[in-house]
């Protein structure tokens, strides 16, 4: 009898249940869509916030005093420098940006009678980390053209902090017409193929990139409420700490995993990058020179550990685009590597003293910028 009762109650509750999801299917197809996305909506809500009581929410941006602060959103170029703005380096060495957002003065008007332009685009290497504005790469390299040439040279300075090769790109094409360059100069440092913006980007990246710029710009308003989630967050770092294999985003990677995967493709990327900037460079009818800066770790190194120059200068051969290999040259330097850098990839002002100097002898050398002869000087 109790089996009995307890087979009906089974097959009542089972008729339910039957009859619930038949009614749930006998709805008209616009209400089942909005029924089933009513029920994700919850879902993920509870998600979300069951994640953030956990502490899993989206980091924030830090907040910088305001003679810190040098950053602000690009939808092109993710971030760009403040115009006209003044503050300092977090070591409290002063910086100016010029009109045009970029470190140093305003540019001389072009024109016939003013001096020949060279346009440096680079990352924080060419900008001056941590370096007065005399201290530069671009400003001792125009004192160094100046005296080599004897004609008036301005040299101006393009790089900004983190950037890559396709922002630098970039750069070429929103300044080159403005600027009227006679040459271009990209200052390329190894960490562009490692530790660059898009790579960080491939593994999720930060809601925030240099501390306190939103990666958000230009991004339509759902891209921007998934990348404000903790639900986002939490897949973004299982993902990153799945995906990510040690050794092969860090810079000696370059020369001890060269055959990778992943440094393959990164090199590709940054190749056509390279390429993009040189089709830019030729638009503007200016030619294009490549200045390659080595890490403070393989200049230690007495010798090898240079794939990635090879693997960078036989791409710059077949394109016949000028370049100078810096790492021979600060090997050879009567400075120690020490003393020649501030950190992994940042040079001292020793350091930017010998490349500059070496830059200036590879541009007059090669004839990118041609000396004034004696019969054109006044003063002579």
């Amino acid at each position: 009898m109790t089996a009995r009762v307890r087979a009906n109650d089974d097959s009542n509750e089972g008729a339910a249940a039957g009859a619930a999801k038949g009614n749930v299917r006998a709805l008209p197809w616009p209400r089942r869509i909005l029924y089933t996305v009513a029920i994700w909506a919850v879902v993920v809500g509870v998600l979300e916030i069951g994640l953030r009581l956990t502490g899993l929410g989206p980091p924030r941006a830090v907040e910088l005093a305001p003679q810190y602060s040098k950053f602000l959103p690009d939808p092109e170029l993710i971030w760009v420098l403040k115009p006209n703005w003044n503050g300092f380096e977090f070591n409290d060495v002063p910086v100016h940006h010029n009109s045009l957002g970029l470190r140093g003065p305003e540019p001389a008007p072009p024109g016939p009678d003013g001096p020949l332009r060279v346009l440096f685009v680079g990352d924080s290497v060419t900008y001056g980390h941590n370096l007065p504005a005399a201290a530069t790469i671009p400003r001792r390299l125009q004192e160094h053209l100046q005296a080599r040439t004897r004609r008036p040279i301005e040299v101006i300075n393009a790089g900004v902090p983190g950037y890559s090769t396709f922002q630098e790109a970039i750069q070429i094409r929103r300044h080159g017409e403005t600027l009227a360059p006679g040459l271009i100069l990209l200052g390329f440092c190894l960490n562009d193929v490692t530790e660059r913006y898009t790579s960080l980007a491939a593994f999720g990246g930060p809601r925030y990139f240099m501390l306190d710029v939103d990666t958000a710009a230009g991004l339509s308003w759902v891209q921007r409420i998934w990348l404000a989630s903790a639900t986002r967050e939490s897949v973004v770092r299982l993902v990153r700490s799945a995906a990510r294999r040690g050794e092969a985003y860090r810079l000696r990677a370059l020369w001890e995993e060269p055959d990778s995967p992943e440094i393959v493709e990164a090199w590709r990327t940054v190749l056509d990058e390279i390429d993009s900037a040189a089709q830019e460079a030729a638009g503007l009818d200016v030619p294009l020179a490549v200045v390659i800066y080595p890490p403070a770790r393989q200049v230690e190194m007495e010798s090898g550990a240079d794939d990635p120059q090879r693997r960078l200068a036989a791409h710059l051969e077949r394109r016949a685009i000028p370049y100078l290999d810096l790492l021979g040259p600060l090997r050879r330097s009567r400075y120690r590597m020490q003393q020649m850098f501030l950190d992994v990839t940042h040079f001292s002002a020793k350091g930017t003293e010998v490349v500059s100097r070496e830059v200036a002898d590879f541009i007059v050398g090669t004839g990118l910028v041609a000396s004034r002869s004696p019969a054109a000087d006044p003063g002579s």
